[in-house]
């Protein structure tokens, strides 16, 4: 294992894992609920990754959702993407809410 495979959490025993493409359309599918990044935990750079390829594409804009947390970072979502969502997050030491709008 390099020092980059270190720095970003790959490890040759555990592979990445990857959201099949119905989890991935369900956090694109409109709805009534938002994500809410409640505090980014001590593994910033495993929250800002995840919520680079689930949300902004913009490692930028992760970097300042993860900063300035408390902070909505998925509005208008399915309850299932939702889910999905706050699962990943979590799995990246992140702790997020789930709410419904109305």
């Amino acid at each position: 294992m390099g020092f980059l495979d270190f720095l970003f959490g790959k490890s040759e025993k555990q592979p990445k894992e990857v959201l099949c493409s119905d989890e991935i359309e369900a956090i694109n599918t409109p709805g009534e609920y938002s994500v809410k990044l409640v505090n980014r935990g001590a593994a910033v750079l495993q929250v800002c990754k995840c919520l680079n390829d689930l949300v902004t594409h913009d490692l930028k804009a992760s970097k300042y959702m993860c900063d300035t947390a408390p902070c909505i970072v998925k509005e208008d979502m399915s309850e299932q993407g939702a889910e999905i969502l706050k699962r990943e997050l979590e799995k990246a030491g992140a702790t997020v809410t789930v709410e419904k709008r109305g």
